[in-house]
């Protein structure tokens, strides 16, 4: 896992770049607030949407881990997630809320 300060120098490259992303913090054990993984992630497009949601159908927890290390663009390296069913559910959340979009505002005239 990568240091606070690693993760900044991380963090501040993106911004200099101009780069436009989510940054996913995942909890690794359930007793341990301390012990955390960060990903920067890019925002998904329509290929990762159906992705995921194809794969949301057969089985969830892969699903996240399909849509973390398809946004990744650096971080902690995202195969922590693949033996910690915890941290996947920890991830959950977050990868839903990145695939949600706005409603459109239908007007009946």
């Amino acid at each position: 896992m990568k240091t606070k300060e690693e993760l900044a120098a991380i963090e501040q490259s993106l911004k200099e770049k101009g780069t436009k992303y989510n940054t996913v913090t995942v909890f690794l054990e359930e007793d341990n607030t301390e012990l955390t993984a960060t990903f920067f992630l890019r925002k998904p497009d329509k290929t990762v949407r159906a992705l995921i949601g194809k794969m949301a159908a057969k089985d969830g927890l892969q699903a996240v881990y399909a849509g973390i290390k398809n946004l990744f663009i650096d971080g902690d390296d995202p195969s922590l997630l693949l033996q910690n069913d915890y941290a996947l559910a920890s991830a959950e959340d977050a990868v839903v809320s990145m695939l949600e979009v706005q409603k459109a505002i239908l007007k009946k005239n």
